[in-house]
């Protein structure tokens, strides 16, 4: 039961990038330079998922288990997943007016 839970909920989630991706690319032409970050941001997001995925599993079948193995993989996928959500933000926020500048 906890790995179909684990599969719906990372299902759910690549379906919500996949969504956000496509309006990305539907709203190109209004806004290039906010799509480009969330584009570039959603990949990352869909690589890190992918890579935990299908790459993990056999890279712990060759390296044994150990401390050390899992630091390595949660330091750099928190550092990709921090990237991410940067660009995000950056995204949300870039190239706002103030409200006074738009009366």
């Amino acid at each position: 039961m906890i790995i179909l839970n684990y599969i719906i909920n990372n299902i759910l989630l690549l379906l919500v990038v996949f969504v956000g991706i496509v309006l990305s690319v539907v709203y190109w032409r209004k806004h290039p330079r906010v799509s480009l970050y969330v584009i570039i941001a959603l990949s990352l997001c869909v690589i890190n998922r992918l890579f935990s995925w299908l790459f993990l599993p056999g890279l712990l079948k060759k390296y044994p288990p150990s401390t050390e193995t899992f630091e390595v993989y949660f330091l750099i996928s928190s550092l990709v997943n921090l990237i991410s959500f940067s660009l995000l933000i950056v995204a949300i926020f870039y190239g706002r007016k103030s409200t006074d500048q738009q009366n």
